[in-house]
């Protein structure tokens, strides 16, 4: 299924974003989730709506963020300011987005714009347990992700490691490389290694 654009332009250096999850919504989303084309997750939240035009704020985010957003664990506020790698502010007016990362007008501790101190998403029991179960998912995939390529990097490591071993002893020994084998007259074998050891089987 083609997942819906959100503002469906590039934003910043982010590219196209497209709605995952919506918590809260009127006419239009207020607070929600985005991933980008690269699969990176963003917290979103439309906090002006005016004559002036229409704002969003969006920071980039974690299954792990948004699940303890969503349990009333941390504020709002909280949430969007947990990541300092994407803090991107997005104001549409009369048909033109501007766009501006890391504004420290608008993301300072002070801003108007944020969510407000101590507020949070005042979840009632059970409302978001869908949400939930759809990021705690996406918690067990990255972890099955991170264990398989681990476990990957270590059998190649380990095999590299002993392969390199291998060539290094099966060059090195002369005892190994130029033995010879010799039947003398009783019918017995002998090797005989250039080390000078005789070995009768």
């Amino acid at each position: 299924m083609e997942k819906e654009k959100f503002l469906n332009v590039t934003i910043c250096d982010i590219g196209q974003l497209y709605y995952e999850k919506v918590f809260f919504e009127g006419a239009y989303p207020i607070i929600f989730t985005c991933v980008d084309n690269r699969r990176n997750r963003y917290l979103c939240v439309c906090c002006q709506n005016n004559k002036e035009g229409r704002r969003w704020l969006i920071s980039s985010t974690t299954p792990t963020t948004v699940i303890a957003m969503l349990r009333n664990q941390i504020t709002l506020r909280d949430a969007f300011l947990k990541s300092h790698n994407v803090r991107v502010s997005a104001f549409l007016t009369n048909g033109t987005l501007e766009c501006t990362n890391n504004d420290s007008y608008i993301w300072s501790d002070d801003s108007i714009y944020l969510p407000k101190k101590r507020e949070t998403i005042n979840a009632e029991d059970g409302e978001f347990d869908e949400e939930i179960s759809f990021y705690e998912g996406l918690l067990i995939s990255v972890t099955l992700e991170f264990v398989i390529k681990t476990i990957k990097e270590a059998v190649i490591s380990s095999v590299a490691y002993k392969m390199e071993d291998y060539e290094k002893n099966f060059h090195s020994s002369e005892s190994v490389t130029e033995i010879t084998l010799k039947k003398p007259d009783d019918n017995s074998y002998v090797f005989v290694g250039h080390d000078g050891l005789n070995d009768a089987a």
